[in-house]
């Protein structure tokens, strides 16, 4: 394990060219710190699907190389530059996905400031940030359950603030992972009724276990979207919508007149047409979610401060070294909520 304040050498992973087997592995010695910036010892991260697709060259072809993958990490402050006074030695801090965008709607440019590409993220050991690539870690959470917070849990947070009036309302999650887990933790917070999905009927049953209060696998149920209504007749009240077009037509249908559908992910994304009659008849607001912005990632924060809900974590590895082995976990769709690697 590296040491806390004196850190002599680290190792980092690079993306030099695409593709899951391509990282390249570097030990380095981190040089001087700039006077605006915070050094960081990393002790966890946790993975997401946009990382995967940024390591793969599927989200961004084009983007500028080398760059160090995976937004989401949290550690400790080792050292703080001159010019810097919003940390101090010995901090917890994590990091935000996309620290260009302060708060109210995104503006154009905010892009080029995320993390793990086309930013340098947290596949190192040590790291140099930016003040408002940071914010501290809540003090009743570990640095594991920290890292799922930026990109997965903020997502379902935001997704859920959809929603004015939550307490007896309907949410419908489709399937498993990090986002889908994360959002049934802060909708039972809230006293929500929530109904999820799956392929496998173990992991319905892990998450009814979690608090879901019913699971529905859309291999028996093909028709789930209509399926869903035996559990509430007047359909739901959001649906947090990570397919695309291969699950959207669906959550419509899942959907109550009136209701919303959050649209976070395509990771169903088939190029069906999606039938937007039905959208309008039936008064369906969607909602795109772009994670969030820092000011919001605050009031997530405050809420984790208080509850102490964080996303689950499913599978954990140790070592920086297991990320080619977390990532193959990733993409094959086996894992149940988050994936975190700690250092």
């Amino acid at each position: 394990m590296l040491s806390t304040w004196r850190i002599s050498m680290a190792v980092k992973y690079r993306i030099e060219q695409f593709g899951a087997g391509n990282l390249s592995r570097r030990d380095f010695t981190p040089g001087p710190l700039q006077p605006d910036k915070v050094r960081v010892q990393i002790k966890a991260i946790s993975l997401n699907y946009r990382d995967l697709l940024m390591i793969q060259g599927h989200y961004n072809p084009k983007m500028k190389l080398p760059v160090i993958p995976i937004s989401d990490g949290a550690g400790v402050v080792t050292e703080c530059g001159s010019q810097v006074t919003q940390f101090e030695k010995g901090d917890r801090v994590l990091t935000t996905m996309i620290p260009g965008w302060e708060k109210g709607l995104p503006e154009k440019g905010i892009h080029s400031s995320t993390l793990g590409g086309p930013a340098d993220g947290c596949l190192s050991e040590v790291c140099d940030f930016y003040p408002r690539e940071l914010l501290n870690i809540p003090a009743n959470i570990t640095f594991e359950q920290a890292a799922t917070l930026p990109v997965a849990g903020l997502t379902a947070w935001n997704a859920i603030q959809k929603l004015p009036h939550k307490s007896g309302k309907s949410i419908l999650l489709l399937g498993t992972g990090g986002v889908s887990l994360a959002a049934l933790g802060i909708a039972k917070a809230h006293h929500m009724k929530v109904a999820i999905t799956s392929s496998s009927n173990h992991k319905l049953e892990r998450a009814q276990a979690l608090g879901a209060d019913c699971g529905l696998n859309y291999v028996d149920e093909v028709k789930w979207g209509q399926a869903i209504r035996s559990f509430f007749p007047d359909g739901c009240d959001l649906v947090v919508e990570v397919g695309g077009s291969g699950t959207f037509n669906q959550s419509v249908t899942a959907c109550r007149l009136g209701g919303k559908i959050a649209l976070i992910g395509v990771l169903a994304e088939t190029g069906q047409r999606i039938n937007l009659t039905k959208v309008l008849m039936s008064s369906i607001d969607v909602h795109g979610i772009l994670v969030g912005s820092r000011e919001q990632f605050k009031d997530y924060l405050r809420f984790v401060e208080q509850t102490g809900v964080t996303p689950t974590i499913g599978q954990q590895f140790e070592g920086i070294d297991q990320i080619a082995n977390a990532l193959e976990l990733l993409q094959s769709g086996q894992h149940f909520g988050k994936i975190v690697i700690s250092f």
